[in-house]
């Protein structure tokens, strides 16, 4: 969270977020999804979310990149992945 709060501090046009779930528990991480939210509409930032918990990742996200060995193997809408099936075929 701190690192958040010190990236944000030069006022980006663009935050990327490598895993911010990594280290805390599942509430905590849940908790910090809506602030997420809440910057990236109030200040029209953009924001690149590296994440291993899809299943939250997918409930703030507008646009979805899947990768696999460094390259994207899907572009998609968080509603086109819901049930998690398609994501699993691709692995």
């Amino acid at each position: 969270m701190v690192s958040i709060g010190r990236a944000l501090l030069a006022r980006p046009r663009c935050l990327l977020m490598d895993e911010p779930s990594i280290g805390l528990a599942p509430k905590l991480f849940q908790d910090l999804l809506q602030p997420i939210c809440t910057l990236q509409r109030q200040h029209a930032m953009s924001i690149l979310l590296s994440e291993q918990n899809v299943r939250e990742a997918l409930k703030i996200c507008d646009r979805v990149a899947v990768m696999k060995a460094g390259a994207i193997i899907l572009e998609a809408l968080p509603a086109e992945l819901a049930d998690n099936a398609r994501l699993m075929d691709l692995y």
